[in-house]
């Protein structure tokens, strides 16, 4: 049987959640660097024909962007020309994305090692996610520089952040989407009449944006709910994993809530987890996720809009890593994401919805 073949992708990536395992039971970060350089390579130096979109990625890169709607964003253009003047490769140019994009949201989630199951973390990404930077490659670098970058917001330096996204914006226009981080964050540390005035500013940014969709983005918009795109499909994963989000946060609330107390420590049930420089707020995760959640709910309805929740999503990993480590019901967590993660990643691997299969690498030169 021909998908049989593509099983032989799972002895490929096995070496990462490997490595990351060593890792965090070492805390040395060397062991996370080889992880990455390899996956990095694994993803990076995929054939032309390995993944649906790849092809029109290489032929844009080496003939310098001539349709002007394909790849428009000025700033992935500018530094895909840089690359190219530099490396006079097409392929490096591709191998150096895969860098950053899996370099930055491997060391995001390792930022959240002391409060989640690294490995777990590392092992989800492999399962749900993988196949995207492959593909919708121009996204997935977006997404891992915001998702890095979040961690700005921890430390409240909301303007740097907010310019991190609208420089990131030129490498995908979608990266706007991310805004609503520092919305969250900065509603949290407002008081009740604080958030009343807030609305204000609130209300003009909603509607700042909504005309800078009608105006800029309505080519986009039209092409993402038109009816040749509408597919009216109730997608039973997507209800799943809506569910068990919903059975996992009741499950993990009926315990006592997470406490932060004047010495810095996490108590959730019977857990205590000491604190170190970084912060971690289980309420941000959560929300997070559920916006990614409810963004992607569109899928269901039009094709390509669930890709909208994907700055979000990322968050689904830590959730998942948090509870499959803190919370009183460690192992059916772990059942109720793993039933899915391994469907999904089953489902790439014998239906190749993603063009992935038959997985070759490409030799540089």
């Amino acid at each position: 049987m021909h998908n049989m073949e593509n099983f032989y992708f799972i002895l490929l990536i096995l070496p990462v959640i490997a490595l990351c395992i060593l890792a965090n039971k070492t805390e040395k970060k060397l062991y996370l660097y080889i992880s990455i350089v390899y996956l990095s390579l694994l993803v990076g130096l995929r054939g032309v024909n390995v993944g649906i979109d790849t092809v029109q990625y290489y032929d844009a890169i080496n003939s310098g962007f001539p349709i002007k709607w394909k790849f428009e964003e000025i700033g992935f253009r500018y530094i895909s020309t840089v690359l190219m003047d530099v490396f006079k490769n097409a392929t490096i140019v591709i191998l150096v994305y895969s860098f950053i994009t899996n370099g930055l949201l491997m060391l995001r989630l390792w930022d959240f090692r002391k409060h989640c199951n690294f490995p777990m973390m590392i092992t989800l990404y492999l399962l749900i996610y993988i196949f995207f930077p492959m593909n919708i490659m121009r996204q997935f670098i977006a997404i891992s520089i915001i998702f890095y970058s979040t961690k700005l917001l921890d430390k409240k330096k909301y303007i740097l952040f907010l310019t991190i996204v609208l420089l990131t914006s030129l490498i995908h226009k979608t990266a706007f989407l991310s805004l609503i981080f520092i919305l969250v964050y900065y509603w949290g540390t407002l008081t009740r009449k604080q958030k009343v005035l807030s609305l204000i500013p609130i209300f003009l940014m909603t509607a700042i944006s909504l005309v800078y969709i009608i105006e800029f983005e309505d080519d986009h918009i039209s092409n993402y709910f038109s009816a040749n795109n509408s597919i009216n499909n109730l997608n039973i994963t997507f209800i799943y994993r809506a569910i068990i989000f919903i059975i996992s946060y009741l499950f993990y609330k009926s315990g006592k809530k997470i406490v932060v107390n004047n010495n810095h420590t996490f108590k959730n049930n019977d857990i205590t987890i000491a604190q170190s420089d970084d912060y971690f707020n289980f309420k941000y995760i959560s929300i997070f996720y559920l916006i990614g959640l409810l963004f992607s709910s569109t899928g269901m309805f039009f094709g390509y809009m669930n890709r909208i929740g994907l700055y979000y999503m990322c968050y689904e990993i830590v959730y998942w890593g948090f509870l499959i480590k803190n919370s009183k019901n460690r192992s059916l967590n772990f059942i109720l994401i793993m039933i899915f993660a391994v469907y999904v990643f089953f489902v790439e691997l014998i239906g190749n919805g993603s063009g992935i299969f038959p997985y070759q690498t490409i030799l540089l030169g």
